[in-house]
C-alpha cells in the first residue's frame, strides 16, 4: 500500500475548484487549506472521466454530502458515502449556495493506493 496526495485549488474570486485525478485509489482524507478559508462546508462534483458532465455529489439518503472546513486541519473521510475513485471538484457551500472565496484555497486529496513496489513515499500532485 501506498499514499498519493492529489492538490486542487478553488481560485481567488471563485467557489469550485478545477477536477481532481482520484481515480488511483481510495481517498482517505482531504486536508484543508493552511492559512485562511471564507466559513462554509465543503461539497463535492463527481465525475467518472473529467468531462464537463460532473454531478453533484449526493449520499445515500439523497442529501448533498458536506464536510466541515477547519483551516489547517485534516479531516477523515473514508466513511464518507460516495467518495469512490472518480474525479472530483471541490465546492466551497452547497450547490445551492456557493461561497466564494477572496484568495486562492488547496485542498488535498490523500489517496490510498495499491503499491506493487512496496511502501512508496507519497507522491504529489499540484495544480
Amino acid at each position: 500500500m501506498g499514499l498519493k496526495v492529489v492538490t486542487v485549488r478553488i481560485p481567488r474570486g471563485e467557489s469550485v475548484s478545477d477536477g481532481a485525478d482520484c481515480t488511483e485509489g481510495t481517498i482517505i482524507r482531504l486536508a484543508a487549506p493552511r492559512d485562511s478559508w471564507d466559513g462554509a462546508n465543503i461539497s463535492f462534483e463527481v465525475s467518472t472521466d473529467d468531462s464537463p458532465n460532473y454531478h453533484v455529489l449526493l449520499n445515500n439518503e439523497g442529501d448533498e454530502v458536506q464536510v466541515p472546513v477547519r483551516v489547517g486541519c485534516s479531516t477523515s473521510i473514508r466513511d464518507v458515502d460516495g467518495l469512490d475513485p472518480g474525479w472530483y471538484k471541490v465546492r466551497s457551500g452547497t450547490k445551492d449556495h456557493p461561497v466564494v472565496q477572496q484568495g486562492d484555497r488547496d485542498f488535498s486529496f490523500v489517496l490510498l493506493t495499491t503499491d506493487v513496489g512496496g511502501g512508496s513515499p507519497a507522491k504529489r500532485s499540484t495544480p
